[in-house]
């Protein structure tokens, strides 16, 4: 049942991401237009801010047609752990200048690389955008791996598990927000488990979730 429902969810979102393509191109041509004019300072800030969510939208279109199955893992390829990380959190921020993050990383960590892959980014970034949702306190990413694996607590200080959220852990029921409708929860369950890792969530003492995401890592080559 989950198999049909994320081919029937990449379906959908590779009709989206045409769809939506056309009229977002045009807005950028329009707004680049707009911004060569002959327009006050003030209305030349706002157009720059406007293009740069147009450009956050097509961005966000990429990485859906990459999970709808456009691009393939493995041309990703590898990177060092770290490097991969720092992305992560980087790309994160730029999108959510309302929330801040505590980022936790061993002193002296193995060298190990993992795969470069747009899915499990974007599956990470959700966690996070979870995170940050679900209480107003920065949130708070503790990381640590070996050669062999890799492990991620996002953790917040919100309500705490939804007692649907560990029953139904990769079914699509799995969203206690008001409109939400589990989806991203879902495909960050699919994703975790297609690269071998796997997702895990509950309660923190003292009020909030962690949510842990474990993942196989490779080892990176000695240098010669």
């Amino acid at each position: 049942m989950r198999d049909e429902q994320l081919i029937a969810l990449g379906t959908l979102a590779t009709g989206a991401a045409h769809e939506l393509g056309t009229p977002l191109s045009t807005m950028a041509v329009v707004t680049r237009e707009l911004e060569r004019a002959d327009v006050p300072d003030g209305m030349k800030r706002k157009l720059k801010i406007l293009r740069s969510q147009v450009d956050r939208c097509k961005q966000a279109l990429s990485v859906i047609s990459a999970s709808a199955g456009e691009l393939r893992a493995e041309s990703g390829g590898l990177i060092p752990v770290q490097t991969w990380l720092e992305r992560i959190v980087d790309y994160w921020k730029a999108q959510r200048h309302d929330a801040s993050i505590s980022v936790n990383l061993p002193l002296q960590a193995a060298s190990a690389a993992i795969i470069d892959e747009q899915t499990l980014q974007q599956s990470i970034i959700n966690l996070l955008n979870n995170a940050a949702d679900a209480s107003e306190n920065e949130v708070e990413m503790n990381v640590c791996w070996n050669t062999l694996q890799i492990t991620i607590d996002i953790l917040d200080r919100g309500t705490g598990l939804h007692p649907d959220i560990t029953a139904t852990l990769g079914e699509h029921q799995a969203s206690n927000k008001e409109h939400g409708m589990g989806l991203g929860l879902l495909l960050t369950h699919a994703t975790l488990q297609r690269l071998g890792g796997d997702i895990a969530l509950f309660d923190r003492q003292g009020g909030g979730t962690c949510t842990r995401i474990q993942l196989p890592l490779t080892q990176m080559d000695s240098p010669r």
